[in-house]
């Protein structure tokens, strides 16, 4: 018997409804309607952004014999964090619990 392929995805999360998305900063979803709403549009765009940001600070990590360069790359993860926690707190302040 085969797993049905849509029910888990490959990071082994249950898939959303449809017409629902994640915002990963804050671990909400968001309806379709919701999402027509301009702040919701614009985190999630934000949230796409913070993605693809934090998967290219993964993949720039610098050899720990370039101690520069090595803080410069934890700054930018903390800065990084810092949006992170703006968007989290301007989720929790405008979507509905």
């Amino acid at each position: 018997m085969q797993p049905d392929p849509k029910s888990r995805s490959r990071s082994g999360k249950s898939p959303l409804p449809d017409g629902e998305w994640s915002l990963s900063f804050c671990g909400r979803t968001v309806s379709r309607a919701q999402a027509q709403e301009p702040l919701v549009l614009h985190l999630l765009a934000e949230d796409i952004c913070y993605q693809f940001a934090v998967y290219d600070w993964s993949t720039h990590r610098p050899a720990l014999r370039h101690p520069r360069a090595w803080l410069a790359w934890r700054r930018k993860k903390r800065r990084l964090n810092d949006k992170r926690d703006r968007l989290r707190e301007i989720a929790a302040a405008s979507l509905p619990h």
